[in-house]
């Protein structure tokens, strides 16, 4: 009698670190946004060495879709952007995010295209490619899909207007429902931090 295993349900890292493999379109996939505070003052960066130079503030999870919460962009919004109103600044902080994002992908040392090219050729291989390097290019092809779904999310966000009501309610209530951790199926493809400047040194 055949004898089967499961090994769960897991995002792509968690499944390349522990398992050796890969899946294509992993719908658990996610990468973390995270808001990172400066220091409040110079001498006060200085005065303890052992402090870290930058302070975690507020993250989410944006999911294999590429949907990145509203209510993070709203909040983001009256940080960042104190002096736009907080539909205006919804706009702007999804232009801000996904400028990051973008500038994250363009840091590859190779584009979605050529890595889906890489892959088919090691497809072609047959039982000659290794499974190892099967395993980091459907890797990398599932970090630059998120990625760009994100990106591709944020523009839309950054080109549709919306009323001050709906930022407003956004901001207050969030979400209609919060969705369970993605942290529950593994690590995160990527972790994305962005520092939160004053509003001093936003323009």
């Amino acid at each position: 009698e055949e004898l089967l295993i499961t090994y769960g349900t897991h995002t792509s890292l968690q499944y390349f670190l522990f398992y050796g493999f890969v899946l294509p379109n992993n719908p658990y996939d996610f990468i973390n946004l995270r808001l990172m505070l400066p220091p409040s003052s110079p001498s006060s960066a200085s005065s303890s060495s052992s402090s870290p130079p930058l302070r975690p503030f507020k993250s989410c999870e944006v999911n294999a879709t590429g949907c990145v919460p509203m209510r993070f962009l709203a909040q983001t919004a009256v940080l960042r952007y104190p002096s736009l109103d907080l539909a205006s600044g919804v706009r702007q902080a999804a232009k801000w995010f996904q400028g990051v994002l973008q500038d994250r992908l363009d840091l590859s040392p190779t584009t979605l295209e050529e890595d889906i090219k890489l892959m088919g050729g090691l497809g072609e291989q047959s039982g000659e490619a290794s499974p190892a390097a099967v395993s980091v290019v459907q890797l990398r092809i599932n970090h630059k899909l998120l990625l760009e779904n994100a990106i591709a999310h944020l523009a839309s966000v950054a080109r549709t207007p919306i009323s001050e009501e709906e930022a407003s309610a956004i901001y207050i209530k969030g979400e209609l429902s919060d969705p369970p951790s993605l942290a529950d199926y593994g690590l995160p493809i990527d972790d994305v931090e962005m520092v939160l400047a004053s509003s001093s040194e936003v323009t």
